[in-house]
């Protein structure tokens, strides 16, 4: 039976849990404990009780949330999500979540910590667009714990997101025509059909021989290739064809005669090498990988979020 008690000069409350394992909370004062003890019975009755032992951390947490709502299908669109999805959460979660965060317990997280750790890493030049998928990630993972009764509170709900304002501007004919200029012609070829075609970046890393038709100057756009993970892309609408300027075209049945001896009838139906492939040969192209090669590696703020 719940009881508040004294015992060697402290006020205990003395409960068992929802699972029945008694439990000792210990106060210098009777009124804490009956407070605490109040507390406790209203939260087990309302199954909202958290065990002060529970050494559940947050890495524990994330692990749940990814296996059941990020690679399952325990979300709302009832399936997993995108592969690309899946890479970039991971990343997220490596590079800015996990060494300040994944080792502590649930419920030693608090709303003014994680206020100071986005105050501190805006202040250190991480840009407010990667803050805000950060913020976005922790908060889905401590909704999953509250959830699961892991946790009593989502800290994230009182931690304001850093705004992002951003415009885009087309390159004009005349920066274009200087990037053409003192482009190596690998890159150059990237350039063109990048400004020709409208393709995202991610289209063209993922763009296979197979997907173009080099005998009607056509590329057939059906899948891509981001954060180091292939997809489909977002929408329907998104696959589509495309036709290639003149000079693309030749470009690209040049470019594919070289690669197989200048012998190889141009039937590239067949092929899943992709058309561009990373420095190094192995794999498709990364953008972040291509931009560390070409200019070092950028400051963190600066990183697509």
């Amino acid at each position: 039976m719940a009881c508040v008690r004294k015992r060697r000069g402290k006020w205990v409350a003395d409960f068992r849990d929802p699972a029945g394992k008694r439990c000792w909370q210990t106060y210098d004062t009777r009124k804490e404990a009956e407070v605490a003890l109040a507390a406790a019975t209203v939260a087990i009755r309302s199954g909202r009780y958290i065990s002060a032992n529970d050494a559940r951390t947050v890495c524990s947490a994330y692990e749940s949330w990814h296996k059941l709502c990020v690679e399952g299908s325990d979300n709302r669109s009832g399936k997993p999500l995108r592969a690309t999805t899946q890479a970039f959460y991971s990343l997220v979660w490596r590079v800015h979540l996990a060494p300040r965060w994944g080792a502590m317990k649930l419920r030693q997280v608090d709303a003014e910590a994680i206020a100071l750790w986005k105050q501190e890493r805006l202040d250190a030049g991480v840009g407010a667009r990667t803050m805000r998928c950060a913020l976005q990630i922790l908060g889905a993972v401590f909704k999953h714990a509250r959830r699961f009764v892991w946790t009593s509170a989502n800290p994230l709900e009182h931690v304001h997101r850093p705004r992002h304002r951003y415009s885009v501007r087309a390159f004009t004919p005349a920066e274009i025509a200087t990037l053409l200029e003192v482009a190596d012609p690998e890159t150059a070829l990237m350039v063109r059909m990048l400004a020709s075609t409208g393709l995202r970046f991610g289209e063209l890393a993922g763009l296979r021989w197979s997907a173009v038709d080099l005998e009607r100057g056509l590329i057939h756009v059906h899948e891509q290739f981001t954060h180091g993970a292939w997809s489909e892309p977002k929408t329907e609408n998104a696959k589509r064809t495309i036709p290639l300027p003149a000079v693309v075209h030749e470009q690209l049945r040049t470019r594919y005669a070289a690669l197989n001896g200048n012998v190889v009838p141009l039937r590239a139906h067949m092929d899943a090498r992709t058309v561009f492939t990373a420095p190094d040969g192995a794999g498709p192209i990364d953008l972040l990988q291509l931009a560390d090669q070409a200019l070092g590696p950028a400051p963190s703020g600066d990183r697509p979020g």
